[in-house]
């Protein structure tokens, strides 16, 4: 070879390595972006949700309770604060428990008092009002999922599965 070959064989390499080390660099500050991304939707909705849980007597977890007892504000501003960083089928449940589940167990609720205010026996929940504590179940649920999913990749403990257990042993018997 002569050296003009070796001169433009030179630049060649100067400038593949400029390019591959320009590649690494972005895709290096794309996974820090997307660890950051994931830590501020953890310590934003998914943390402070099972801070929420955690704090409360499972019986106190009930969304019938929760109702009934004006407790579910702070839920209710948590989730719908932090819809953005729910995955679509948790924002599509919550949309359902927002919409029409809290105004089924309000009816269920006002019903119950009538009842019992007129000395007569409890009826069983209506399934309108039996199908928003389940819809509510199924959020909490699939938050609770999701904050695993998360945690594992961002390499921490998965404190939300003890709940994820509660809500799937204890709610069936919880909530009717």
């Amino acid at each position: 070879m002569t050296t003009s070959n070796w001169n433009i064989l030179s630049v060649f390499a100067s400038i593949i390595s400029v390019y591959i080390s320009y590649l690494l660099g972005k895709k290096a500050s794309n996974m820090k972006f997307e660890q950051k991304q994931k830590m501020k939707r953890y310590d934003s909705l998914y943390a402070p949700l099972m801070k929420l849980l955690y704090s409360r007597k499972s019986n106190d977890l009930v969304f019938y309770n929760l109702i009934i007892s004006n407790q579910f504000e702070s839920f209710e501003k948590l989730l719908i604060g932090n819809v953005q960083y729910m995955g679509k089928e948790s924002a599509q449940l919550l949309y359902k428990v927002m919409t029409t589940g809290k105004s089924e167990v309000i009816k269920q609720n006002k019903k119950n008092l009538f009842l019992i205010n007129n000395g007569m026996k409890l009826q069983p929940m209506d399934d309108k009002a039996a199908e928003a504590i389940d819809l509510y179940r199924d959020l909490i649920i699939r938050l609770l999922l999701e904050s695993v999913d998360l945690s594992k990749s961002l390499h921490l403990e998965s404190i939300g599965q003890p709940l994820i257990d509660i809500f799937q042993k204890e709610g069936k018997y919880l909530d009717k």
